[in-house]
């Protein structure tokens, strides 16, 4: 024990020795040493591993914050500035359209005029829909300064169904058509005749047609199409016309096209012979195109295929034509010149015929048009255009061009059109070369101005004169619509002069040229929307007529306007 706390006191006593001697040296300097490190630190995979030391960051939620207080100093100020009182804003609600479906109107002329219009489509379900439509419009009292009737009256009835399915559209019609109209048109030196006086220049034509057209949407198959047409009329005269097509699609360009037609025409009597006539003609034709429109040149370009046969003309041909269509456009370009070629043959039919020339004698034979090639160079702007443009330079080489000529007087028949008062087809080889131009101006909001003209030319093979064909065509049309209740809507037509065949009365073979002058027709219609259901409208026709119109000696009424009223409303079962 002793010697323990003996060692303890020696261990005391030098600790306290060597304080000491510290505390003396403090101001020496400290000595330099070298020091060699034989070998760098080098670590090991397991020091990687090491648990790291989390860094510590301070919790604003621990600590409050210091609270702020200052003190706003008041200066006051001079000032003139006295801001307005300001109004609310009010939002408008936009009107939606109110849409109905089914239409009542009728109307009233100066010229005996009863306008009657009543069309419906209503909704049966998801996916189909029943339609109507009634019209019927024509003017009870004759025209001015004409010897015969020239009353006219038109109606019409149709029905329609829609059936729309998934992969399929498939749209039905029956339509039946009646017109009333009058072989007015005599010369005025045969004021006094009594055969005339005695004549009923009535003729009543009436036509159905049945359609029944099927679309499907992703298919080879597109497109079937079935369309019987049936015209007669108070002479006796039946024509029965079927129409077949359908259009498929191979591959992606290749696209075919394959028609048949049967067509019949009989009429009572021959004008010369009086005889029986009767027309059969059937055609089977098919069309093979390829077709690219994805980049800046499109096409289409194609053979047109087609097979004719007809008994009373003892013939039966193979035609082919041409069919193409070329244009092109740069990318950031509104303009796309384009090129369209093509050829065809189309059977003339005696409602075609009578459609456009109401005045034409159900008699007659008739030939098919064949257009061996027709070629139209031109350039327009694009579809997304305001001011639109299509100017173009065509070409028409065509066979049995049919042209209405003058019938010349049969006074020891009976016909009631024998005294020069109703036209024939006449056809013959033409060549023909035309300008024309198209315009347009698409104001928005359902406002558009529309133009065009066209400039022909024409040049027959074995005609020496070409019976009413004008040398310029002109039109212009716009619709309007203001303040979402005044709606105007009008086109002017003007056509050019054009030779006419004068028959000397009482004559056989006795002709002159006669010039048919400018003729100018307007129609124009007016609308306002009383309420959401009513509405009354205003239609008028002015044109230059006097004693000629589109045919000579078939005059038109210079004025004639009607007013109605039109009622809307909503049908659903």
């Amino acid at each position: 024990m002793k010697f323990r706390l003996k060692q303890l006191l020696l261990v005391f006593a030098l600790f306290a020795f060597s304080f000491s001697h510290g505390q003396e040296k403090e101001e020496e300097t400290v000595g330099t040493e070298q020091v060699t490190i034989i070998k760098s630190y080098t670590p090991t995979v397991s020091e990687a591993f090491k648990i790291k030391t989390a860094p510590i960051i301070d919790d604003s939620l621990n600590y409050q914050t210091k609270s702020l207080s200052y003190k706003t100093l008041t200066i006051p100020i001079v000032s003139t500035f006295s801001p307005n009182k300001a109004n609310p804003l009010k939002l408008k609600r936009q009107k939606q359209a109110t849409t109905h479906n089914t239409l009542l109107a009728l109307g009233f002329g100066n010229m005996g005029q009863i306008n009657v219009d009543l069309s419906t489509m209503i909704r049966l379900n998801r996916r189909q829909n029943v339609g109507l439509l009634i019209h019927r419009d024509g003017f009870f009292m004759d025209i001015k300064n004409t010897q015969l009737r020239s009353n006219q009256w038109y109606d019409f009835v149709g029905f329609n169904h829609n059936y729309k399915g998934k992969y399929f559209r498939v749209d039905t019609q029956l339509n039946i058509k009646s017109v009333r109209n009058n072989f007015f048109g005599t010369y005025p030196s045969l004021s006094n005749s009594e055969p005339l006086n005695q004549s009923n220049p009535l003729i009543i034509r009436n036509s159905a047609k049945f359609l029944n057209d099927w679309n499907w949407y992703k298919s080879a198959f597109q497109k079937l199409r079935l369309q019987v047409n049936v015209s007669t009329d108070n002479y006796s005269s039946l024509e029965q016309n079927i129409m077949l097509s359908s259009k498929m699609r191979f591959f992606e360009h290749l696209t075919t096209t394959v028609d048949l037609q049967a067509l019949t025409t009989s009429f009572k009597k021959d004008y010369f012979l009086r005889t029986t006539q009767k027309n059969e003609m059937y055609s089977v034709g098919t069309i093979l195109q390829w077709e690219n429109f994805n980049k800046n040149f499109k096409y289409k370009v194609g053979v047109r295929l087609m097979y004719f046969s007809s008994e009373q003309q003892d013939r039966s041909s193979l035609y082919y034509f041409p069919k193409a269509s070329l244009s092109y456009s740069k990318p950031k370009s509104q303009f796309i010149a384009y090129l369209n070629i093509g050829g065809d043959l189309n059977l003339n039919t005696y409602q075609s015929i009578f459609e456009e020339n109401p005045y034409v004698a159900p008699t007659g034979i008739l030939i098919p048009t064949r257009t061996n090639y027709n070629a139209r160079l031109g350039v327009k702007t694009k579809t997304a255009s305001v001011i639109s443009l299509d100017l173009s330079l065509g070409h028409d080489n065509v066979a049995d061009y049919p042209i209405y000529e003058r019938l010349p007087f049969k006074l020891n028949s009976n016909f009631n059109y024998r005294f020069s008062n109703a036209y024939q087809l006449v056809f013959t080889d033409l060549k023909q070369f035309d300008l024309k131009l198209k315009t347009s101006i698409d104001f928005g909001n359902e406002n558009r101005l529309e133009f065009s003209a066209q400039y022909l030319n024409y040049q027959s093979t074995n005609l020496e004169n070409l019976w009413n064909l004008p040398k310029m065509i002109m039109d212009v049309s716009g619709q309007f619509k203001f303040a979402d209740r005044f709606f105007l809507n009008f086109k002017t037509s003007l056509l050019g002069d054009r030779d006419a065949i004068y028959w000397e009365p009482n004559t056989d073979n006795v002709q002159r040229i006669e010039r048919l002058p400018l003729f100018i027709s307007s129609r124009v219609k007016i609308s306002y929307h009383l309420s959401k259901k009513w509405d009354i409208y205003l239609k008028g026709r002015i044109t230059n007529s006097n004693l000629h119109a589109r045919w000579g000696y078939f005059p038109e009424n210079r004025i004639l306007l009607l007013a109605g009223l039109r009622y809307k409303t909503n049908i659903n079962f």
